[in-house]
């Protein structure tokens, strides 16, 4: 592992009168052997992570899998709607306690029945104090898909929660997906002090500032290499004319970059 810019000892450094550091020596992670003590609202977090991975597999249809660099293990969905509802006017579904304790670790909320996408049918996220979200998803009469954060939820309150149907449809499931995995690991690392295993050493470091490091012998960053609007080579002409527009504030058209 490379760690950038490091510290080179060929410049001096020697004790005097100006110029007093305190230069943490250690590691880039805190040492494992370290016991962080957690204050109560990261053990508040790591039961939450806890009952997300112990409990919610016991009441609910949920899908885990092991994540392969690391091996550990990832959950990925939580189905906690399974009925056959038939909608034909107003029906409203509460939001069960616990599934509310673990809505955050989720991106998004999918609903699977019929008709869903029928003109005229809404669907409504409600929280407790009439604060209402219409939900604005993507997908077909057979699925769709929209972002589970667009439900306000209140801090300290897991009741009172629910999803309210207009118009005619049926509905038969309602998850919480994560793309990338909800991690079963807490990392206690950010609730501690980086390198707090490590001592503490007072030193002085004689500067000069008319020295300029250079990667590779280069001291400044090529603007026409790397100053560039993201583009590819599939781009339409006409929209590529338009970045000769940002060649006077130093920008280039893209070369071949294809933004994600």
């Amino acid at each position: 592992m490379h760690l950038y810019p490091s510290f080179s000892p060929r410049y001096p450094v020697r004790l005097g009168a100006h110029g007093y550091f305190i230069l943490l020596l250690g590691t880039s992670l805190i040492s494992c052997a370290e016991a962080v003590e957690l204050p109560p609202e990261a053990k508040k977090e790591k039961a939450r992570l806890e009952f997300l991975f112990t409990q919610i597999p016991q009441r609910y249809p949920t899908v885990i899998r092991k994540q392969v660099n690391n091996m550990e293990l990832r959950m990925y969905r939580v189905t906690w709607f399974q009925k056959r509802l038939r909608v034909n006017g107003t029906h409203r579904i509460a939001i069960p306690a616990d599934i509310i304790r673990v809505w955050s670790y989720f991106k998004t909320i999918e609903f699977k029945g019929e008709n869903l996408d029928r003109p005229g049918n809404k669907i409504v996220l409600c929280a407790p104090g009439k604060k209402r979200h219409t939900f604005l998803g993507w997908g077909d009469a057979r699925k769709l898909m929209g972002h589970a954060k667009k439900l306000d939820l209140i801090a300290g309150r897991d009741s009172g929660y629910s999803i309210e149907f207009s118009g005619k449809m049926s509905i038969f499931e309602i998850s919480l997906n994560s793309p990338d995995g909800v991690s079963s690991v807490f990392d206690e690392s950010i609730w501690g002090t980086l390198g707090a295993d490590k001592p503490v050493r007072n030193v002085t470091i004689r500067l000069h500032p008319q020295r300029v490091r250079a990667l590779a012998g280069m001291v400044r960053i090529p603007r026409d290499r790397y100053w560039r609007i993201p583009s590819h080579i599939g781009s339409h002409p006409d929209g590529l004319k338009g970045t000769l527009e940002t060649l006077k504030y130093g920008f280039y058209p893209g070369r071949g970059i294809l933004k994600l």
